[in-house]
Formats: structure tokens, C-alpha cells, sequence
């Protein structure tokens, strides 16, 4: 099995658009929504086969992935697209996933939390898919804690891509997400969340501020901060970082710089997809969301992170 690729970073910055423009590379095979349902069945990734099909699968991957209304209801819902699998990675690994109702606090994943039998199991399961779907590679994403040096006891080789974004936007997108219920219970969990925020932090929070988007700048802090520790302990051919916005104003440029770092050509399939797909930063939206005095709150808190990055 070659070197899989794992797109990292914190919520809300934009590692799902890279996502979807990375996968379109016909050397990368993933994970879509319905081997995230059904873990255990591997033979469920043929499905993924369809976007190779010549004439038919660039066009069909785009409407699929981009929310299009071209498909019958009952046909768009058996068409794979990629996602975040946290079925998956959780029913192989039994430390990938937190208990938010539990007794320990959040806490980074490390080689320890991980046996024998799990890294025998997973990398077998990931070989099935793999062959399932005929491609040579695997790329996956996850979003909030690293998990680097984790994975890097069940895959050695593996390469993790650190999706980056202006923290203000991040941290706007992930307060949006609060208030509008979408992050299920995160909000609600806040005091199981900041055990996982350095001393300091959690200090500065509970004395000034204790508001929903304040607590979301420093949930982006503290997963970047993760990512970027973590990220010492790889050797330079294992990590790359790209910024969000880069990627929304030269994605051309921007994917070539992956696919480099990863030891991947240019596809001409990802080349289509991106020429089809509408790229837009939305980093202007969190000047045009808040007040003034909300403003000045999210860019102490980002900068109060940024000190430690």
C-alpha cells in the first residue's frame, strides 16, 4: 500500500473543497458517504468506480460533489461523494473518536492508544478499499484534534496536508455552525472542550469572556496549535501546509504544491474539476457578521493563539 494522505486542520478551514478537488486525482482513492455508513463492507467502494468511466465520470463527480440538481433523488442518493468518515476511522480504531459524555477529558491521541490488532485490521480494511475501488492510494480527512503521531503507528509512511485558514474566518464559520445547531452539542459540551485548551487560554476565556464566539477562536487556537506540534515530530517529506486562501485565489498552484509534496503528477481529471468548479474565499464574511466590539473580541482571542503558533 502506498503512503496515504490525510488532510488535517481545524473545522471550518476548508479542508472539505480540498477535499473534493484532491480526490478528483484518478491515483487517489477515498472514502465516501456510504463506506462511512457501512465500515465493514469494503466492497461498497466499487461504487466509486463510476467517475472513472471515460466521457461520463469527471462530469458526474462534479455534479455530485457540487450540489447539483441533475439526479433523481433516488439515483443522487446512491452516488458516492467524499466526506470526513468518522464511521469509518471510528469502527476500525477504537481511541480515533472522543467520548464527549465520558469521565476523561480531550485529550491528543498518541502511539499508544493504538494495538496490534487495530493497525492489522485498519491498513487490511484500507487495502480492501483500495482494490475495491482499483486505485493505488488512499486520501482522508479529519478536522479538530491531530492525531499525527496516532497515525503514524497504523500507517509509517503516511503524509498529512495542514489546511489552514485565517483564523477570524475559521473561528466566524465554526461560531455560525454553534448558534445555528449544526455543530451538534458542542456548544453544550464547552466545559468538556476547554479541559483540552492550554492552562492560559482557559484562564483568559472563563475571566473575560465565556461567549459561544469567543470560545470558538480558541477551539481554532487550540487545533492548530495541536498540528503544528505534532507536525515536529515528521520527517519534512510527511507534512506539508497550504493556505486556504491561496487555494481559492490560484488553486492550479496550490494543488501542484500538494501533489508535489505528496509525489503525485498533475491529473487531468482534477485539472476539469477544477476548471468546472466555482472557487470563492468567504474570509470577508466575518468583517460583514459582527459588530465592532465582537470584532475586537474574535481578533484578541486569534491573537492570543497566534502567540503560541
Amino acid at each position: 500500500m502506498k503512503p496515504p494522505v490525510f488532510l488535517v486542520g481545524s473545522p471550518r478551514s476548508g479542508t472539505t473543497i480540498t477535499l473534493q478537488l484532491l480526490a478528483a486525482h484518478e491515483e487517489l482513492g477515498w472514502i465516501s458517504q456510504h463506506q462511512h455508513v457501512r465500515p465493514e463492507v469494503p466492497a461498497i467502494s466499487t461504487l466509486n468506480r463510476l467517475y472513472d468511466l471515460p466521457g461520463l465520470g469527471d462530469s458526474l463527480y462534479y455534479e455530485v460533489t457540487q450540489g447539483r440538481k441533475c439526479f433523481p433523488e433516488k439515483i443522487r442518493y446512491y452516488l458516492p461523494e467524499p466526506v470526513e468518515p468518522w464511521g469509518f476511522w471510528g469502527h476500525h480504531l477504537e481511541d480515533f473518536l472522543w467520548d464527549r459524555d465520558g469521565e476523561d477529558p480531550p485529550r491528543r491521541r498518541t502511539p499508544e492508544d493504538v494495538d496490534s490488532r487495530e493497525i492489522d485490521c485498519v491498513r487490511d480494511t484500507v487495502q480492501a478499499v483500495l482494490r475495491y475501488q482499483g486505485k493505488p492510494r488512499l486520501l482522508s480527512k479529519y478536522t479538530d484534534f491531530p492525531r499525527i503521531r496516532y497515525l503514524k503507528r497504523v500507517f509509517p509512511d503516511a503524509v498529512f496536508v495542514h489546511v489552514r485558514r485565517d483564523g477570524r474566518a475559521a473561528a466566524a464559520s465554526y461560531h455560525r455552525k454553534l448558534v445555528t445547531g449544526a455543530f451538534e452539542r458542542a456548544w453544550e459540551k464547552r466545559e468538556w472542550w476547554i479541559e483540552g485548551w492550554p492552562e492560559p487560554w482557559q484562564n483568559v476565556w472563563r475571566t473575560r469572556y465565556e461567549d459561544p464566539l469567543t470560545f470558538a477562536a480558541f477551539q481554532w487556537g487550540t487545533f492548530v496549535r495541536g498540528i503544528v506540534e505534532e507536525a515536529t515530530h515528521l520527517e519534512k517529506q510527511c507534512f506539508c501546509e497550504v493556505r486556504y486562501e491561496d487555494i481559492m485565489t490560484n488553486p492550479e498552484r496550490s494543488l501542484e504544491d500538494i501533489l508535489g509534496s505528496i509525489g503525485l503528477k498533475k491529473s487531468p481529471s482534477m485539472a476539469s474539476f477544477i476548471e468546472r468548479v466555482e472557487l470563492e474565499s468567504r474570509n470577508h464574511k466575518w468583517r460583514e457578521r459582527y459588530s465592532p466590539a465582537e470584532k475586537e473580541r474574535l481578533e484578541k482571542c486569534v491573537q492570543i493563539c497566534l502567540q503560541d503558533l
